[in-house]
């Protein structure tokens, strides 16, 4: 019996060019940090958490001291919405902002209600990536950008 393949130096450097890849997946962590862009943008401009949820309707008092000229959730002046960054690494994307109230406004505080803007919750004293609603759906792309990224060297 014999046994012929054909190809295989084809293969192995397709393999080679995935490995390649997967060292270094900056195109596709960048189209994934615009993807999470895009998506704090929405809640800010819809109002909502990442995952669909509406915030709870301003109060009359915050909206009689506004020094903005928004009447939008967490944009009166814009500082916070306009403080979001998402970078791209290799391996990675480090989303947040540096803005000193936007934990309170994430999490919630007795005095202020929770207005989750970041597409990620904290459970159990550990913070997890939120993949429920509009959010899971950003990270579907996320996922499927990395892994045509692997496979083709192409994002899209």
């Amino acid at each position: 019996m014999r046994v012929s393949a054909k190809g295989i130096a084809a293969v192995g450097g397709k393999l080679r060019g995935m490995a390649d890849r997967m060292r270094d997946l900056t195109p596709a962590m960048a189209a994934g940090a615009e993807e999470i862009r895009a998506l704090i943008a929405d809640s800010f401009g819809g109002s909502r958490a990442p995952d669909g949820e509406p915030w709870e309707p301003l109060a009359p008092a915050t909206i009689a001291r506004r020094r903005g000229s928004s009447s939008k959730h967490l944009l009166d002046t814009g500082r916070l919405a306009n403080s979001i960054t998402a970078e791209p690494s290799r391996t990675a994307i480090t989303f947040g902002t540096n803005v000193e109230y936007a934990g309170p406004h994430q999490l919630g505080t007795a005095d202020i209600p929770q207005r989750r803007f970041l597409p990620v919750d904290r459970l159990g004293g550990r913070w997890m990536l939120d993949d429920s609603g509009p959010a899971g759906k950003s990270w579907a792309r996320v996922s499927r950008y990395i892994a045509r990224y692997i496979a083709t060297g192409r994002v899209s």
